[in-house]
């Protein structure tokens, strides 16, 4: 978490993200179990 703090004091919003969410969300989308960086980031900016 030190670097969120770091992010917050200079004023940069910070979120965090359920990882476990991530993976069922994608899953639902697509009925796979790949993993790839590019679903991932696209399942997180929903």
């Amino acid at each position: 978490m030190a670097l969120a703090q770091y992010l917050r004091q200079r004023r940069i919003p910070v979120d965090h993200v359920n990882l476990s969410h991530v993976k069922k969300s994608k899953e639902l989308d697509d009925n796979s179990l790949t993993k790839n960086e590019v679903k991932d980031a696209l399942t997180i900016a929903r």
